[in-house]
C-alpha cells in the first residue's frame, strides 16, 4: 500500500480512525502536521516518506442554525527535513563491550572472593580466641 511501510518506525495514525455521529450538526476539524522525511538503509537505497501527526475536534453547532455537517483538513507543512541515514557499528565496538564485561566480572568476583577471604580469616581468629 505506502511506500514505507518496511521501515522500522513507520506508521499510519489515522488508520481505522472512523468517526459516526448520529448529530446531523456536528462538524469534524482535522489538523495534520505533515514532516518531510529521507531515509537511506544501509543499501543505500532512499525512501521518501512523510511523518505527520494531527488533531481533531468536534465543532457542535447550535440547535436552532440550520448547518450542513462537514469535515475540514488543514495541513501544516514544516520547513524542515527529517532525515535517518541507518548504519552499523564497527567489530572493534563489539570487541570492546566484550571485554569490558570481562573485566567487569572478574573484578565482581575479585571482591566478592576477597570479602569471603577476609570474613572467613575473622571467623578462624575468632574460633581461637586471638580476636583482640
Amino acid at each position: 500500500m505506502f511506500e514505507h511501510e518496511d521501515i522500522k518506525g513507520s506508521f499510519n495514525p489515522l488508520e481505522n480512525v472512523e468517526r459516526h455521529k448520529s448529530d446531523k450538526s456536528v462538524t469534524f476539524d482535522y489538523i495534520i502536521r505533515v514532516v518531510p522525511t529521507v531515509y537511506e538503509n544501509l543499501n543505500g537505497a532512499m525512501h521518501y516518506p512523510f511523518q505527520y501527526t494531527y488533531t481533531t475536534r468536534e465543532i457542535n453547532f447550535m440547535q436552532g442554525s440550520v448547518t450542513l455537517p462537514a469535515i475540514w483538513f488543514r495541513y501544516d507543512l514544516s520547513p524542515i527535513t527529517v532525515r535517518y541515514h541507518e548504519k552499523r557499528k564497527p567489530f572493534y565496538t563489539f570487541l570492546t563491550t566484550v571485554c569490558a564485561i570481562v573485566g567487569g566480572t572478574f573484578t565482581v568476583a575479585g571482591i566478592f572472593d576477597s570479602f569471603i577471604f577476609t570474613a572467613s580469616e575473622i571467623l578462624k581468629k575468632f574460633e581461637l580466641g586471638k580476636l583482640t
